[in-house]
């Protein structure tokens, strides 16, 4: 995909996440990647200086455009960051893994999933607004919470839930502004060294949020979802997922608990861990699935020796020491996922040349008419639309380094397996590009009908008290023709499948971001 069109998709990102307004200044900065304010106003078409400054506003509040004077002193520059744009279409995702609702019974009891819909009503506040006090994500989430249900909200239990967050490094404090006389704010890292909560009492936190005000509260420190932490939950949540597929759910359920360990003294994205030994693992196992302790040595010499290697065995010292290599884990995770594309494709016989061509690094064309059992004539077709799509390469070997003499080369099939995964991954970015201008399409076409099914839903609602026994519905309310409800119906259909495919491409995108975020390191 070329950068036009990433940086398209960019701009419809923002419009659906924000509004037209910050689409179009957003749209700006994608062009250009860096400008001032001045140069995004002349150059922004149809906005004033006001929209224009609260458009570039809302963008560095939400952590998607940073500023510096580097260029000129005294001159803020803006500059746009595409992959935290991208990033906003995982957080229905983040916040699905937080509540629990995503892996259910692969999470251990004593997860913050047991909090309930608290956790996730207050990581979704975060990341529509940005960042927020402590207070104020109190008081949003309460109101949601409300609009969700008609129970009181327990303000004591949104609070341990918040400290929670906190405490699983989900969010953290936003830094602090070190110069404050200045008019260009410089922000000290050491405000990552999470602060913790304020402390307030909950009666005055309760009276505050039932006045609808929490200004008075002495609460200084802004907080903001911590995507890093928040990718790494997904990254093993994956990571999981495979595990449950190539074995079973308890083998799935015990890489989550070396996971969690992991996670509690690792960098989150180093490629390796630090060793763990076997009474680290079984002391975790037994605090998360009690059950599972008699089969854990068992479940260890599966998950060792099995190709994708979840985990590896690195000594025998103290019962056995272990390591989780996750780029390898995420080399063969990328490897199924590439695998499959091919298959839907080009089908099975091309998926077996593609596999085998990759796991013997250098091929040639009779030796792949000997093994894979495909006819020679369907060779050749099958390797030549993989050689077309970019899935594997040609490489001439000559038999003679001397000009004069008569040409003799042979010619292997081999598979650049990083380029297979940039190629892939700009089909993906393509592939939402198009499924959010096609969803487009379909609203737009039916939107009359959507506002009348709407019109008719609420006017129901409204006459459903006011009708006695001896009067009908139909009477207040003209209700759908068939033709529309038809109309409807298969505009629900279409929506649906577009979502589907939506969230299956952000699925296999963040794979093979992931192995290439490793690759790098």
């Amino acid at each position: 995909m070329s950068g036009d069109h990433t940086s398209k998709l960019c701009a419809l990102i923002l419009g659906e996440y924000f509004d037209e307004t910050v689409s179009k200044v957003g749209s700006n900065l994608l062009q250009f990647g860096i400008k001032s304010l001045g140069q995004i106003a002349s150059s922004t078409s149809g906005l004033s200086l006001k929209e224009v400054k609260r458009g570039v506003a809302l963008l560095v509040k939400h952590n998607l455009v940073t500023f510096s004077d580097h260029r000129k002193a005294g001159v803020v520059d803006y500059q746009i960051k595409k992959d935290r744009i991208l990033n906003l279409q995982y957080f229905p995702f983040y916040i699905n893994l937080v509540s629990g609702q995503q892996e259910g019974k692969d999470l251990p009891p004593n997860s913050a999933s047991v909090f309930g819909p608290e956790t996730s009503a207050l990581l979704q506040v975060l990341f529509e607004d940005g960042s927020l006090t402590a207070s104020q994500t109190i008081l949003k989430a309460s109101s949601c919470l409300t609009e969700d249900s008609e129970d009181p909200v327990n303000i004591q239990k949104l609070w341990s839930s918040l400290g929670t967050l906190v405490s699983q490094k989900i969010i953290e404090s936003c830094p602090a502004n070190t110069d404050q006389d200045s008019d260009i704010p410089k922000f000290s890292e050491d405000g990552k060294k999470m602060p913790g909560l304020p402390h307030l009492k909950i009666s005055d936190l309760e009276s505050a949020v039932s006045q609808g005000n929490v200004d008075n509260l002495k609460d200084t420190v802004y907080w903001t979802a911590n995507n890093a932490v928040c990718s790494r939950m997904y990254r093993d949540s994956l990571i999981v997922h495979s595990a449950v597929r190539r074995i079973d759910d308890t083998a799935g359920r015990i890489v989550r608990s070396i996971l969690d360990a992991v996670a509690e003294v690792n960098d989150p994205w180093s490629p390796t861990s630090s060793h763990l030994s076997l009474a680290t693992i079984t002391s975790r196992v037994k605090k998360d699935w009690d059950s599972m302790v008699s089969h854990l040595d068992q479940y260890l010499t599966i998950l060792t020796s099995d190709r994708t290697r979840f985990v590896d065995k690195v000594g025998d010292a103290g019962g056995g020491q272990y390591q989780v290599n996750y780029k390898h884990i995420f080399t063969e995770i990328t490897a199924s996922t590439l695998e499959k594309i091919i298959l839907e494709r080009f089908g099975s016989k091309s998926m077996r040349i593609f596999r085998f061509i990759r796991e013997k690094k250098y091929v040639e064309e009779n030796q792949l008419q000997q093994v894979v059992m495909i006819p020679g004539k369907e060779v050749k077709l099958l390797t030549y639309q993989l050689l077309e799509n970019n899935f594997i390469c040609l490489q001439e070997l000559r038999k003679t380094v001397n000009n004069n003499a008569p040409s003799k080369a042979i010619y292997v099939f081999y598979v650049n397996f990083d380029q297979v995964v940039r190629y892939c991954q700009n089909l993906c970015l393509q592939s939402l590009y198009n499924l959010k201008v096609r969803t487009k399409q379909e609203y737009t076409a039916c939107e009359r009908l959507v506002k009348r099914r709407q019109d008719v839903e609420k006017k129901t609602k409204e006459y459903e008290q006011q009708a006695t026994e001896d009067q009908d519905i139909d009477d207040f309310v003209a209700p759908l023709i068939p033709a529309e409800v038809e109309a409807l119906e298969a505009l629900d259909h279409k929506l649906d499948q577009c979502n589907l495919a939506h969230m299956a491409t952000l699925n296999t995108l963040f794979i093979l971001q992931t192995y290439l975020k490793y690759k790098v390191s």
